[in-house]
């Protein structure tokens, strides 16, 4: 019974404890969104519509809505630019101008339409095909 204990390994130091991590910096205040300038968004609406009424000038049902409404929306941006000193005319101007340009041309081919329908030559090459094809 007289054994000698086992020999115990040699014991590590235990490490202090560990310190507390440090705060969370302070957050700066946040500030608001700077307000849209104001005509801006109508400007880069009639500036695109007076591109795509421009690709499609000979298709009346997308080229003269398009026209019509970059016409309205660039008159009212220029205004609201012009009031309240926002930023956005250049692009007002060009949706306006695109605009009313595919206008007139539509304006221009719908007169020369109605000029060379109802011409007195067109009509008699109308009676004409109509006759060979029925006769």
């Amino acid at each position: 019974m007289g054994q000698p204990p086992a020999p115990q390994p040699p014991q590590q130091p235990v490490p202090p404890p560990m310190p507390a991590p440090p705060a969370a910096p302070p957050v700066a205040p946040a500030y608001a969104a700077a307000p849209a300038a104001p005509g801006k968004g109508m400007a880069i609406a009639s500036m695109v519509l007076g591109l795509v009424a421009i690709c499609f000038w000979c298709i009346p049902y997308l080229g003269i809505p398009c026209a019509l409404v970059g016409v309205i929306l660039g008159a009212i941006a220029m205004k609201k630019i012009n009031q309240a000193g926002g930023v956005g005319k250049g692009m007002a101007i060009t949706g306006l101008v695109l605009s009313i340009v595919v206008l007139a041309i539509m304006v221009v081919l719908t007169i020369v339409a109605i000029a060379v329908f109802n011409s007195p030559e067109f009509q008699e090459q109308l009676r004409r095909a109509q006759q060979m094809q029925g006769g």
